[in-house]
């Protein structure tokens, strides 16, 4: 017997069923749909058996003022009903059920199971057309060519991803009798498929709506590269030892990959879990048509998107660079006897090196240097933390292992070990004109002598933080007597492991001479510890050349005057 099932509007659920030669169907917010004998007054559909056992259906109005008939999402002067056509009439859809297969075309013959598969109860596959002129090409239904080239034309009203992929979900809806769907992509880094829209029918298309799959139809789906139409799923050998499929309820569904030449993009996913209503294989060659249609939408969409989120990335990293900036000593420290000052490179955008400078009211000066293991974001905020942590130790008499020690503490309870930092605080101590300093596996300390116009390297010493829990007892403290014209370079390792494009680091050695000639050029311009790092760094650049940065690579100058200048500074 055949029969209407509404699928969507105010009365969902209400099954009408078709009896006699004709009926007139009339619908509205208010009333339940309902046949009738006789025409209404209001405006209704007509529905009359055909000489073979079918049904037409044809509106008794038209006009402005009458609401139009959709048949499989065109609106239609009327039609010939098939099994599975969606009718939509006055804020209603109905999907046209024939139980003894009456008016429906004669099945095709049954096609090969794949090797390695188990018999299906009632099911179908098939290729998927590659491009859109072929499905176009194969589509002989003037209707359904009307429609597809209706979806054509949706999908080129927008670029972006989100967008087309709900249109393609929404006119899947209105031609095929889909209970809830989904579209998943294939995420490139990780190979991972993720659902991007859902579908549930009397609602919307969104990113919000979830949608479970059937993983197990998906896999087979994207393991042969064709649709997949089954008819029961409850009771098809393939899928009935899926536990996705036993707990989503499916009944019947539908899985097209969305393909675009050689290449998978993902999958779109149709389901029914209505016994009255499952896919038939025309609907299966509609969906194939469907996803081949938009395969090159989307395919372009999600190149729009791609070139979106990276200059979203490309805006984001920019601002977190202008603030890591910003967190690092922008001008010089001057005190009686000392000027300091630092500068900091980064290989990308962001870095994990930094330094900061705070000077006291008694003329001591604090100096810490580091370099968090790895690059890029997670590295810099590691570093943010580690500089939040040192800060309130660099107002005070706490000494730098002491610092440090209590630091550690806090990076490895935060960090569990899985990333480390090398460090080194000096300070400057103005009474006894010493730096004391304690390393956590930093490398060296350079210390030029203008006595002997000579420079020295003391290893940092230390065991870096964040590793163990108690890094005390792998701490010791240095101290070195600063005379007149002498200076000290403190630095991270991105500096003496600069590489050019032969791929040799920048070295030891080499950077002694070259702290050499910048203090000597510093010197020569009233003791400027900026122009000692322009030295530094210019000669750094002039070594890497067009050779990509291997690593951040920060550097403090501490220049010790031959006259007291400037007074002590601010608090």
């Amino acid at each position: 017997m055949a029969e209407l099932e509404c699928i969507e509007g105010p009365h969902a659920g209400a099954r009408l069923a078709l009896t006699g030669r004709r009926a007139f169907l009339a619908a509205g917010a208010a009333t339940p749909p309902r046949l009738r004998s006789a025409p209404p007054a209001a405006p209704a559909l007509v529905l009359e058996r055909t000489a073979t056992g079918g049904w037409t259906i044809r509106p008794t109005h038209t006009g402005h003022d009458a609401p139009p008939l959709i048949v499989n999402g065109l609106e239609r002067p009327g039609a010939r009903l098939q099994p599975g056509d969606l009718v939509t009439f006055a804020g209603h859809t109905f999907a046209y059920h024939d139980a003894d297969g009456a008016g429906a075309p004669p099945p095709p013959p049954p096609r090969p199971a794949a090797a390695g598969l188990g018999r299906s109860s009632i099911c179908a596959r098939q290729p998927v057309p590659t491009e859109p002129h072929a499905a176009l090409r194969e589509t002989a239904d003037a209707q359904q060519l009307a429609a597809l080239l209706r979806l054509a034309t949706d999908l080129a009203a927008s670029p972006e991803l989100g967008p087309t992929l709900a249109v393609l979900l929404e006119r899947s809806f209105e031609l095929l009798p889909a209970d809830r769907g989904t579209i998943l992509l294939l995420d490139r880094p990780t190979r991972k498929l993720r659902a991007h829209v859902g579908k549930l029918r009397g609602q919307p298309a969104s990113e919000g709506t979830e949608v479970p799959v059937s993983r197990t139809i998906v896999r087979e789906a994207l393991r042969t590269g064709e649709a997949i139409l089954t008819r029961d799923a409850q009771r098809d050998d393939r899928f009935r030892h899926g536990h996705s499929v036993v707990a989503s309820g499916i009944r019947s569904a539908l899985c097209v990959p969305i393909v675009r030449g050689t290449r998978t993009l993902g999958v779109l996913h149709l389901e029914g879990r209505r016994d009255a209503r499952g896919f038939e294989r025309t609907h299966l060659e509609l969906a194939s048509a469907i996803v081949a249609i938009a395969a090159l939408a989307i395919e372009s969409a999600i190149l729009v998107h791609h070139r979106i989120e990276r200059e979203r990335l490309r805006t984001e990293l920019r601002v977190a660079n202008e603030i890591q900036q910003r967190l690092l000593p922008r001008a010089p420290l001057r005190v009686p006897g000392l000027a300091v000052a630092g500068r900091m490179s980064p290989a990308r955008e962001l870095g994990g090196d930094f330094f900061d400078l705070v000077a006291e009211r008694d003329g001591r000066v604090h100096v810490v240097v580091g370099d968090v293991s790895g690059k890029g974001t997670g590295a810099a905020l590691v570093m943010t933390m580690a500089r939040s942590y040192l800060r309130p130790f660099m107002r005070g008499s706490a000494a730098p292992a002491e610092a440090l020690a209590a630091a550690n503490r806090w990076l490895h309870a935060d960090t569990g070990s899985r990333i480390f930092l090398s460090a080194i605080y000096a300070r400057w101590e103005p009474t006894r004109e010493t730096l004391r300093w304690c390393g956590a596996g930093q490398e060296h300390v350079l210390i030029y002598r203008a006595g002997q116009a000579d420079v020295e390297a003391r290893p940092a010493g230390g065991m870096a933080l964040a590793l163990v829990d108690d890094v005390g007892p792998h701490l010791e403290e240095h101290e070195v007597a600063l005379a007149p014209g002498d200076a000290v370079l403190l630095y991270t390792d991105g500096v003496t492991d600069a590489r050019n494009a032969a791929r040799r680091g920048y070295g030891l050695e080499r950077l002694k001479g070259l702290f050499a000639r910048a203090v000597w050029t510093a010197r020569a311009a009233g003791d400027d510890p900026e122009l000692a790092l322009d030295t530094i760094f210019s000669a750094l650049a002039d070594w890497i050349g067009d050779a990509e940065p291997h690593d951040d690579m920060t550097a403090v100058v501490l220049l010790r005057a031959d006259e007291p200048d400037g007074a002590a500074p601010e608090a």
